[in-house]
């Protein structure tokens, strides 16, 4: 007798719809994939971005504490007759006022806070010595590097509300009524910048003065 039974199909591998199936799962999961690849990118620059804004802001908040405090008292100087009390250009300012001298105790120094170039960008550091004729040891601390750029301004000293302006340099036995600080620092998305007006507590100046 002749067997007429059909062969079975053999079981092993996939059909062509499971094969079109699978497909397109792997195409859904890649779309998916490449989706939070693309979202995690800008994560990441926004995560550097707020580390440089946060970086930015505690350097206006040193500059702000250590400025604002600066003293009336004339800065040693080899010509006795030459009274500064403070004195400033974009880059740098040099006046007397206190520093923090270990954990708690303050300490009345003479100060220099200045922005030293350093390739493409530069660097602010802050020395500071002793109100003495004959300038003893200086202590010279970084306070920020990578910076892009820096500029101080200067307010005009008590003048009617209205006229006051703002000077690119300052050499003067009366301090400003404020120091303007503008930083700015490169991050993942372009520059960042900073822009900090510190009100000076023992200048002299006029109750309703703006800067213009």
């Amino acid at each position: 007798m002749v067997d007429r039974t059909m062969p079975r199909e053999s079981s092993a591998g996939f059909s062509l719809v499971e094969t079109l199936v699978a497909l397109s799962v792997l195409s859904l999961l890649s779309v998916v994939l490449l989706g939070a690849l693309q979202q995690i990118q800008p994560l990441r620059q926004a995560t550097r971005d707020m580390g440089v804004r946060a970086e930015l802001n505690v350097l206006a908040d040193f500059l702000e504490e250590t400025i604002s405090a600066a003293s009336l008292l004339a800065r040693v100087d080899e010509n006795p007759d030459k009274r500064i009390a403070f004195e400033g250009d974009e880059t740098r300012l040099l006046f007397v006022g206190p520093l923090r001298i270990g954990s708690e105790r303050l300490g009345l120094r003479e100060l220099a806070i200045t922005l030293a170039p350093r390739g493409a960008t530069g660097e602010l550091w802050i020395d500071s010595w002793l109100r003495r004729a004959k300038r003893g040891k200086t202590t010279r601390s970084l306070i920020a590097d990578d910076l892009s750029f820096v500029r101080f301004e200067y307010l005009t000293e008590n003048v009617p509300p209205g006229r006051a302006t703002w000077k690119h340099e300052w050499a003067s036995d009366i301090l400003p009524v404020a120091v303007k600080a503008t930083i700015r620092k490169a991050s993942a998305n372009g520059t960042l910048e900073v822009q900090r007006t510190i009100f000076l507590k023992n200048a002299v100046r006029w109750p309703t003065t703006l800067a213009s």
